[in-house]
């Protein structure tokens, strides 16, 4: 994998995300069955992909974000690998962008209950816009997207700030995709958070 897990990456420009597929001697991926999610934005199709390797190239703001690549090999067998890396600002360099990260939960997380509460961090006193939105898993609701949060929050002096996710059935195996996008002083920051309604 390439930036690797937990990276700080100065230089912004043509960064490229990476990986390399190893069968373990079986049939080999099926290259149309791999998918790139960079940050939950899909960039399989800007990425050039073989049964060996892929890779996606790109100009990157600084920011953490997050890789979701998932592939079957040919004989139909799954696999998954996520990790993550940081783009950050040289060292005397201003700041074109405000920080913006989520410090409760995992990208991909499992939550349970009917309340979920949001921790994140961003730039003291910036002004958070949230949005979230719930896919649910059932037959006959498969891929409807219902609105379940559109909030401003603003960040305390230590820049912190959360929100509470309670939709009103939460169903198991829904999907909560979260956008925050932070803004202070012309700057702006954008994460994306997934999390999944625990099963059964």
């Amino acid at each position: 994998m390439s930036p690797r897990d937990g990276e700080a990456i100065v230089d912004r420009t043509n960064i490229s995300v990476s990986g390399t597929f190893d069968d373990a001697g079986g049939v080999g991926v099926d290259p149309k069955s791999v998918r790139i999610l960079l940050s939950g934005r899909n960039v399989t199709a800007d990425s050039d992909i073989t049964a060996q390797f892929f890779t996606y190239r790109a100009n990157m703001q600084p920011g953490r974000y997050t890789v979701d690549v998932s592939a079957r090999d040919l004989a139909g067998n799954a696999v998954r690998k996520t990790w993550g890396f940081d783009v950050v600002i040289p060292v005397g360099a201003a700041p074109v962008t405000v920080p913006l990260q989520v410090t409760s939960h995992a990208n991909n997380a499992i939550i349970e209950g009917r309340t979920t509460l949001v921790r994140g961090r961003t730039a003291p006193g910036a002004v958070v816009d949230i949005k979230v939105n719930a896919v649910a898993p059932i037959a006959g609701l498969f891929g409807v997207t219902q609105d379940v949060l559109t909030q401003k929050v603003q960040a305390d002096a230590n820049g912190d700030f959360s929100f509470s996710i309670a939709p009103q059935l939460p169903l198991p195996g829904t999907r909560y995709e979260v956008t925050m996008v932070s803004r202070k002083d012309n700057l702006t920051a954008e994460s994306r958070l997934v999390l999944f309604q625990k099963q059964g």
